[in-house]
């Protein structure tokens, strides 16, 4: 009996022995560290629409992206400026039966990930399109060291996941609040499981966001990296101006193995990157009708033969509409008239009261184009807005009209936007002529 006891003894000290084993669960290392990530994302939703009879929309994405990453800047646990070299990247959405694929352009393979204030951020050497620029838009590498408590913890120990960590992973423009929380699940074989999971809320695009998550990740203890990640989510978005209500629910796999340096991002590689900025998206009208660089905080909300309308957000508050309208071509040389301009803008539903300039101005830019501009105060369907207007023609006789449209409170945040975007509309001959210019050769 008494060595029962012994016996019984020894096995709850070697009990408590594992139960207090503690690891430290701390990234080594990151600057010049590399990577390779291999990315899965599939969704099941549903889009609910508002207007008129309400109705219901399915919607579907799966998406995969592989790509090699090198960090090249970290700070406090996290990374802040990465270079990846995409192997792949692909995204098919499905809404309504309807399906769409979405890739990156060979020039575009090649990105530097950033944060702009506090937020990550990709670019390109050249702008991105906004297709390119939203498949870019994946579960985020730089923060995902985050989750970690950088400090040795035991088995059954938890920590509070940081603001920025859930705001970042959970891709929010802002957070409102969460308890999202991390556990030491278990430590085997040098691989240690940590769980996450909570609620969390917080404002993308102008719309309330609330979620909960349930995801795991696993961290090799030896290497003292994490190597996997499985990040379940379920969403619940309002409607918002740049977006339908809707709720999802959210798997995304991930697969993070260290590896040498690839040939794809040695320094050589990634001179061209250097000193380059190319944070503007680009867009390209189907028809030719004119091409447009724009800031990232403009987003593209809706499209048709007629007309491009983008929507201005400042920190995921919507402030200012813009609607790009190609107009008539007329015979070069000849352009729209001011007193033209002016009666054009007499459409139904707009009821101007307050001027905002005596008469229509001409703005002096360098482009070679005619630029007219006015705009007034008053009231579009009811509702008090400011309006500015522009057009844009050249000498070939293509012409341009473009509105911003904005709730009189919001016209000091405009600020010089209106002129910035006007300023990066092209029409078709300067684009031809700017694609037929002969390259400048290298050296003297």
């Amino acid at each position: 009996m008494q060595r029962f006891f012994t016996s019984l003894l020894v096995l709850l000290s070697s009990t408590a022995a594992v139960q207090a084993q503690t690891v430290l669960l701390e990234e080594a290392p990151l600057k010049d560290s590399h990577f390779r990530i291999e990315l899965n994302l599939t969704l099941d939703g549903v889009i609910r629409l508002r207007d008129g009879t309400p109705s219901s929309l399915k919607q579907a994405v799966s998406a995969r992206h592989e790509f090699s990453e090198r960090v090249l800047e970290s700070s406090n646990g996290l990374v802040d400026k990465s270079a990846r070299f995409y192997h792949h990247a692909r995204a098919t959405l499905e809404s309504g039966g309807i399906a769409s694929t979405r890739t990156l352009r060979p020039q575009s393979r090649l990105m530097i990930a950033d944060r702009a204030r506090d937020l990550p951020v990709v670019y390109a050497q050249k702008a991105l399109t906004q297709e390119e620029f939203e498949l870019t838009e994946h579960f985020d590498t730089l923060t995902l060291p985050g989750l970690l408590p950088d400090k040795e913890v035991a088995v059954g120990a938890t920590w509070k996941v940081r603001d920025l960590v859930a705001q970042v992973l959970c891709d929010l423009d802002g957070l409102s609040k969460h308890d999202l929380t991390c556990k030491l699940e278990k430590v085997e074989s040098n691989l240690a499981t940590v769980s996450v999971a909570g609620k969390v809320e917080g404002i993308d695009l102008g719309a309330r966001v609330n979620m909960i998550v349930n995801a795991s990740l696993v961290f090799d203890v030896a290497a003292r990296r994490i190597i996997s990640v499985d990040w379940k989510q379920s969403d619940q978005r309002d409607q918002a101006p740049a977006s339908p209500e809707m709720s999802a629910d959210v798997h995304i796999t991930l697969k993070r193995t260290p590896t040498d340096e690839p040939p794809e991002l040695n320094n050589f590689a990634l001179v061209p990157l250097l000193g380059k900025n190319a944070m503007r998206l680009s867009y390209r009208d189907p028809q030719g009708r004119y091409e447009l660089e724009h800031a990232r905080d403009w987003h593209l909300t809706a499209r048709t033969d007629r007309y491009l309308v983008l929507r201005l957000f400042d920190r995921g508050e919507f402030t200012v509409q813009a609607t790009i309208m190609p107009w008539k071509t007329v015979a070069p040389g000849k352009t729209m008239t001011k007193d033209e301009f002016t009666k054009m803008l007499q459409t139904p539903g707009w009821d101007p009261r307050i001027p905002l300039n005596k008469e229509v101005e001409e703005v002096k830019q360098d482009l070679g184009y005619q630029i007219y501009r006015t705009g007034a105060q008053g009231f579009l369907d009811g509702e008090e807005v400011v309006q500015y207007f522009y057009l844009i023609a050249d000498k070939h006789g293509h012409q341009v009209v473009t509105t911003f449209t904005m709730r009189p409170a919001q016209v000091q945040r405009l600020e010089t936007l209106d002129l910035d975007l006007v300023s990066r509309l092209r029409l078709p001959e300067a684009t031809e002529e700017r694609e037929q210019q002969p390259q400048e050769k290298a050296g003297p």
